[in-house]
């Protein structure tokens, strides 16, 4: 059973201490990523949470998977290290309460991230890079991108948010410019295309605040595109794709992007791999940027920014400070979905699998058991989700939590019966107050040694931070030509004259090889 309560959570951050005693409680592992006011919150937190679900869902659960849950938590407690400084680490759960035609909880929850934000980077000083926030999926990701980059990016453009979805290769505007351009050579007739390759043209190389509110004439719209690639374009229908891309990257004047190097040269690579086993189509290779191209990614910057990740991705990392807006997805999946289950007592075993919807009536009949189980598995992995989410903090923690008493079985509403239900009462210097729970004090940026403080020896060459190199994209024109051989030369000569000519030639070749 310990397999169920393992499956997702992240257990490497353990070294298996067994039998490790402090306080009068015996851990079975011990925690070196986390500070120890982290530890000690993530203790409590599961321990109480058990509780709660054992009296909010024990009748749903049956006795039998109750006690494999229990089971299966039973060493989610984890010593901390005699070395840790004891207090140290910072533990903050919001529960956030929905006014009256106040916004939705995604809406109030936004609104909270980028005040606790201000709080860390101008109040705190804490710098950028320090701070991951963590979702459960990537769908909410542009929402909260959006919202930080008005109220950060655009008033300081040094503190940025970045995310893996920010880098995939169909967020970048050149190449999306680059893609317009290849759609309009392989039908110039695309009104729609032409309009968006002219757009983005003026946008993203002439830096023009184009929009079409109005319809454009045809030619005044073909007027807006470089005359190079306008008067270009018999040619570069003619052309193999890998020539046809480093042309256009030329004729638009994309090469002379200083900030997208990284994404043309991704660009280019992944071209090339396609292009190894497939024949040089345009229309084949802008169905597969579509399919699968459009959303590889190149590595984010290693700088100075705010991380944006799901849960999923983050397993295994560690982060200075994590938080977690959106604390509130199900507890137990969804219950409109069907379990396939094996009918037991006559007549209905003589059908081997039947589909039964998963409703709280099956309590009530021959699948009992089977409810009981999925609806364990259901509140095994969501738990695990969080315990991986709130593992991953090394030093400050902040959770949002839907406070609003509405209908479902949600993450949230268990963390909000362990926060309320007296936690600041079992953990020293916490406190809970207009619906926050705090718990110790927030830890700051990491001080860095001094480098003539350092010694040679001691340094790790594995945590040097790389410099950079900007390499610009420089296009070289193919010069490639046609070399005819003699012996084709001769065989395609038309004229008696030019014949006679390379009879003379294989005729001193042949007194050339009898002298020699």
């Amino acid at each position: 059973m310990d397999s169920i309560g393992t499956q997702f959570r992240d257990d490497t951050i353990t070294f298996a201490d067994q039998n490790v005693t402090q306080d009068g409680c015996t851990y079975s592992s011990t925690n070196y990523r986390s500070d120890s006011n982290i530890i000690v919150f993530n203790n409590k937190l599961y321990r109480k949470a058990i509780e709660c679900i054992e009296g909010e869902y024990g009748e749903k659960l049956g006795p039998k998977r109750l006690g494999e849950l229990k089971a299966a938590y039973s060493d989610v407690e984890q010593a901390v290290p005699e070395w840790r400084e004891p207090g140290c680490g910072y533990a903050e759960v919001q529960r956030i309460i929905k006014e009256e035609n106040g916004g939705s909880f995604r809406e109030k929850a936004i609104e909270q991230l980028m005040k606790t934000l201000h709080r860390l980077i101008d109040d705190e000083k804490l710098q950028p890079g320090n701070i991951t926030i963590l979702l459960r999926s990537k769908g909410v990701m542009s929402e909260i991108v959006e919202a930080f980059n008005e109220e950060y990016t655009r008033k300081n453009p040094e503190i940025k948010i970045v995310s893996d979805e920010a880098y995939r290769l169909s967020s970048s505007l050149v190449l999306r410019l680059l893609i317009a351009a290849m759609r309009h050579i392989a039908n110039p007739d695309d009104k729609v295309n032409t309009a968006d390759l002219t757009r983005l043209y003026q946008n993203v190389i002439l830096k023009q605040d184009l929009a079409f509110d109005n319809v454009m004439p045809d030619e005044d719209m073909a007027e807006m595109l470089p005359e190079a690639f306008r008067t270009s374009l018999a040619r570069l229908q003619g052309l193999p794709v890998y020539e046809l891309i480093e042309q256009l990257l030329q004729l638009l004047g994309i090469s002379e992007s200083k900030d997208d190097e990284a994404f043309i040269y991704a660009f280019l690579d992944h071209a090339t791999q396609y292009l190894r086993n497939r024949s040089s189509d345009l229309n084949s290779f802008l169905d597969a940027w579509e399919e699968n191209i459009g959303e590889k990614s190149i590595p984010a910057e290693n700088n100075n920014s705010v991380r944006i990740m799901t849960i999923h991705k983050s397993k295994g990392l560690e982060f200075h400070t994590v938080i977690i807006p959106f604390c509130d997805w199900t507890l137990t999946g969804d219950t409109r979905n069907s379990l396939w289950c094996e009918p037991k007592g006559e007549p209905f075993d003589k059908l081997s699998l039947i589909s039964v919807p998963m409703k709280k009536e099956m309590l009530d009949s021959i699948y009992t058991d089977d409810y009981n189980k999925e609806y364990l598995y259901q509140i095994v992995d969501n738990l695990n989700i969080l315990y991986v989410a709130t593992t991953r903090a090394k030093s400050n923690l902040f959770i949002f939590t839907d406070g609003s008493d509405g209908r479902g079985e949600t993450v949230s509403k268990i963390v909000n019966a362990v926060v309320g239900g007296g936690l600041d009462k079992l953990l020293p210097e916490a406190s809970f107050s207009d619906e926050t729970f705090t718990f110790g004090t927030i830890v700051g940026n990491v001080k860095e040694k001094k480098k003539d403080e350092e010694k040679e020896e001691e340094r790790n060459p594995f945590e040097v931070t790389p410099t950079p190199l900007v390499q610009p994209f420089v296009y070289h024109e193919n010069r490639i030509t046609f070399m005819q051989s003699r012996e084709l030369t001769r065989f395609l000569a038309t004229d008696e004259k030019e014949k006679l000519q390379y009879e003379h030639l294989v005729e001193g070749e042949l007194m050339h090889m009898v002298m020699s």
